[in-house]
């Protein structure tokens, strides 16, 4: 029985390890070596990939027609996904405004609502700074309406010590001792209540009498 030899003969990848194309076996009908079928297959994949590596660079590589829209200042078109952004954020600021529009009509209303409240509170102070009248004004009216409750040491009818005291200038003390020496006559109202009669003031200042 004849042995049978890679049909590679001295070009079998067999060759450098072994001397010699390898031996195949009897069921082998490829004719070729198992070394010899993985080399035609990487040898194949590596200009399959050569090939492809080729045709990307064609793709990439402009063409004249590019070129010369490029030298006009046009661009390739916009890529998938910059043309899917672009209608979001359209749409983003066609919010923004509505919103802005929005916020500018409620402070519109606030304004409008703070000047209302100012010209109620500028007519509230007018009615009140109408209505009040000066101090010394209404004490007047008020003694001219119900008459003056205190009326002055010349015209009450009764005085005490202070006020004739302090009417002649002299201390309450000098006017008890008026009083206690019979030259002005008072009456007692009450164990601390004295009272001096305006026309017996009246008589002891006529005789100018003097303590």
């Amino acid at each position: 029985m004849t042995t049978k030899h890679c049909a590679n003969g001295r070009g079998c990848a067999a060759v450098a390890a072994l001397g010699e194309p390898a031996k195949l076996s009897r069921y082998n009908q490829e004719g070729v070596c198992s070394e010899c079928l993985l080399r035609a297959r990487r040898e194949s994949a590596e200009e399959e990939d050569m090939r492809n590596a080729l045709r990307a660079a064609r793709k990439k590589k402009p063409s004249a027609k590019d070129k010369a829209k490029g030298k006009r200042g046009r661009g390739r078109e916009p890529e998938p996904e910059a043309q899917a952004t672009l209608p979001r954020l359209v749409k983003g600021l066609e919010g923004i405004a509505s919103t802005l529009r929005t916020q500018q009509r409620q402070f519109a209303d606030t304004a409008r609502t703070l000047a209302a409240a100012g010209e109620d509170l500028a007519r509230v102070a007018e009615a009140l700074e109408g209505n009040q009248a000066p101090k010394e004004s209404r004490r007047s009216e008020a003694k001219v309406k119900h008459g003056d409750t205190k009326k002055p040491a010349e015209d009450r009818q009764w005085l005490t010590v202070s006020e004739v005291a302090r009417r002649h200038a002299v201390s309450p003390k000098t006017v008890y001792g008026w009083i206690s020496d019979g030259e002005l006559a008072a009456t007692k109202f009450g164990p601390q209540s004295t009272r001096v009669r305006a026309s017996e003031l009246a008589r002891f200042e006529r005789e100018g009498i003097e303590g």
